[in-house]
């Protein structure tokens, strides 16, 4: 379910990956 969700916010939210 949430594997689903992880893609799609990683394209939404390219900041919030190299945030972290």
């Amino acid at each position: 379910m949430y594997n689903e969700l992880l893609p799609v916010n990683a394209v939404l939210s390219p900041k919030n990956i190299q945030d972290k």
